[in-house]
C-alpha cells in the first residue's frame, strides 16, 4: 500500500456507493497516517470508512485478508469493528479513478475514548496487558496472509528506519534522544535477535490511538488493522508498552506492567523479555525522529504533531532511569 493523496469528497462518495450501496452523509475526514479515512452516517447508523491507493492484486488481497480477520475476531467476542461485507462478498471493494486504484473497508463506528486522552495508572497499564494477551491468542486462530508483507512500521525495520530518521533531523534535543535509543538498539543486538524468536500473526499496532476505551476504563475497542502481518511475538507486547509508557510518570513501570499482564495470558520465552525494552524505546523513538521530520508536511502535520505528545518526554525519562546511579 502507498501514502494516499487526499482523496476528494466525490470520489468518497461514489465509491461508497458503488462497493456498499451507501448514500454517505455527513462525511467528515479523521486523522490517519497512511490511509485516507472518513466517519460517515447511511441510513441512520454511523460508519467509519478506511480507504488506501493501491499498486497490486497482491496488496488488495492482503487488504482483504485483513477485514475478514477483522470479521473472524468481532464474530468470536474480540473488542473489534467488524467489516461491511461489500457488494463483492469481499471485506474491501476496489474501484479505478483517474489516479490508478482505490480500495476501501467499510466499519461499523464504536465509542469510546482514545488511550491518548485518558489519564492512566498502574491497574490500567496491566489491564491494558491481560486485554492485549487475550486478544492475541485469539488472533492465532486467523488464516496467515496471503503474503508477507514488511510494512515502515514492522519491528523488523525499526532499525534501519530510525537510523536513517535521526541522520535527517536537525541538531537539537529530539535528536540526541533518538539517537540515544538507536545505540541501545544496536548495543543490545535486538534486529539480529528478532529472527529467532518466536513468529506468530501480530496486529503490530496498539497504540494509544488505537485503543478505545470505556467510561469504566475497559477496552471498548481495538482499531485499525492496517500493520497486521506474520512476525515476532514480542513485538505485540513492546508496541503497546511503548505508547502506554508516554502515558505515565513512572516509563519504566509501565512497561514492566503491560508485560506482566501480557505474560499472565502468553506464556513468552526469557529471550522474547530481553529485547522488550530496546524495541519499546526503539519505537518511542521512531514515533518521534518521523513525526519530528514531518511537522512542515502540508496535511499531515497536525496529525504529526498530534501522535508526537508523550513520546521524548517518556524516552529523557528511560534514558534517565538507564543511567548508572552515580552519573
Amino acid at each position: 500500500m502507498r501514502t494516499n493523496a487526499l482523496l476528494s469528497i466525490d470520489v468518497v462518495s461514489d465509491t461508497l456507493r458503488q462497493g456498499y450501496g451507501f448514500a454517505a452523509t455527513a462525511l467528515t475526514r479523521l486523522g490517519s497516517d497512511i490511509a485516507d479515512t472518513f466517519s460517515f452516517e447511511a441510513a441512520g447508523a454511523r460508519y467509519v470508512a478506511k480507504f488506501h491507493r493501491i499498486d497490486t492484486v497482491t496488496t488488495l488481497e492482503l487488504f482483504d485478508w485483513q477485514g475478514g480477520v477483522q470479521q473472524l475476531l468481532s464474530a468470536a467476542g474480540q473488542p473489534v469493528p467488524s467489516c461491511i461485507t461489500a457488494f463483492n462478498g469481499h471485506s474491501a471493494f476496489a474501484r479505478d479513478d483517474d489516479q490508478g486504484s482505490v480500495a476501501v473497508q467499510v466499519m461499523g463506528w464504536h465509542a469510546g475514548e482514545p488511550l491518548l486522552q485518558v489519564t492512566t495508572d498502574p491497574p490500567l497499564h496491566r489491564r491494558l496487558g491481560v486485554t492485549a494477551g487475550r486478544f492475541h491468542k485469539a488472533l492465532q486462530f486467523a488464516p496467515l496472509p496471503p503474503s508477507l508483507v514488511i510494512h515502515d512500521w514492522d519491528v523488523r525495520r525499526l532499525e534501519e528506519r530510525l537510523r536513517d530518521c535521526v541522520s535527517r533531523l536537525p541538531r537539537s534535543r529530539t535528536r540526541e534522544i533518538c539517537g540515544w535509543a538507536l545505540d541501545a538498539l544496536e548495543l543490545s543486538r535486538t534486529t539480529e535477535r528478532l529472527g529467532e524468536l518466536p513468529a506468530a500473526i501480530i496486529h503490530q499496532d496498539l497504540n494509544d490511538s488505537n485503543i478505545l476505551l470505556t467510561p469504566q476504563r475497559e477496552v471498548a475497542c481495538i482499531l485499525d488493522f492496517g500493520d497486521m502481518t506474520f512476525g515476532p511475538r514480542v513485538a505485540e507486547v513492546a508496541v503497546l508498552a511503548a505508547y502506554v509508557s508516554r502515558r505515565s510518570e513512572d516509563p519504566a513501570r509501565a512497561i514492566d506492567e503491560v508485560l506482566g499482564g501480557f505474560i499472565s495470558e502468553v506464556a513468552i520465552e526469557e529471550a522474547e523479555t530481553e529485547v522488550v525494552v530496546p524495541l519499546v524505546t526503539g519505537r518511542l523513538a521512531l514515533n518521534l525522529a518521523s513525526n519530528a521530520l514531518r511537522l512542515g508536511a502540508g496535511h499531515r502535520a497536525e496529525y504529526a504533531n498530534e501522535r508526537i505528545a508523550g513520546s521524548l518526554e517518556a524516552l529523557e525519562r528511560l534514558a534517565s532511569s538507564a543511567l548508572p546511579s552515580d552519573a
